[in-house]
């Protein structure tokens, strides 16, 4: 009985350490393509996964062999969102360069009353318009937001 015992457990052991081997590491750098400056804080996405670059633009993100055609999603505010997969960046010195985005605002007032006012018509105008059926569509809609999944 014993021995039966300890031969499922060498088996679970067995299983466990191979689906471990399936895990890669992918690290890279986010340039800014104008003035070929590192870009610090930017996101990186991959299915589930999120990645921040450091102060140095440089990041790491897990991937399996599963992922290899999957489309990584590198955004930072005040840079175009940029697509690239697994097997791309593996081919290439894993720098990946991003296009500024430029936005210009137009002009705006801020007053006690009017403040307060914008506010309320703010939120009811978002609470009316976007209807996230999950998660996910919310962090598709925003390019600021940041979630690590927890694996158990």
């Amino acid at each position: 009985m014993y021995v039966l015992k300890f031969l499922l457990l060498i088996i679970c052991f067995q299983v466990l350490s191979l689906q471990a081997q399936d895990n890669y590491i992918l690290n890279g750098q986010i340039i800014d393509s104008t003035s070929q400056t590192p870009i610090p804080f930017a996101h990186i996405r991959l299915r589930e996964t999120i990645s921040i670059s450091n102060q140095h633009g440089k990041f790491t993100l897990n991937y399996s062999v599963s992922d290899l055609n999957a489309e990584v999603t590198i955004s930072c505010i005040g840079y175009k969102v940029r697509y690239v997969s697994i097997v791309d960046m593996l081919k290439s010195t894993n720098v990946i360069f991003l296009l500024p985005d430029i936005t210009v605002l137009g002009e705006v007032v801020i007053s006690e009353l009017g403040l307060k006012l914008s506010l309320r018509k703010l939120k009811k105008m978002a609470t009316k318009t976007i209807k996230p059926q999950s998660i996910q569509q919310i962090i598709h809609l925003t390019n600021g937001f940041f979630m690590k999944k927890l694996t158990v």
